[in-house]
């Protein structure tokens, strides 16, 4: 989904939730990673 929402622009950033119930810390850090490399400025919620 990453390269088709960076090449259509249809987000600017990447939001995880890191939490027991959502993404482990490794699971947040490799979204973030991937919405950096295409582009989207990345925003974390944790608990």
């Amino acid at each position: 989904m990453l390269p088709e929402i960076s090449k259509n622009n249809l987000a600017h950033f990447i939001d995880v939730f890191c939490d027991t119930s959502y993404f482990t810390v490794p699971e947040a850090e490799q979204i973030m990673s991937a919405g950096i490399y295409f582009g989207l400025k990345p925003k974390i919620h944790v608990n």
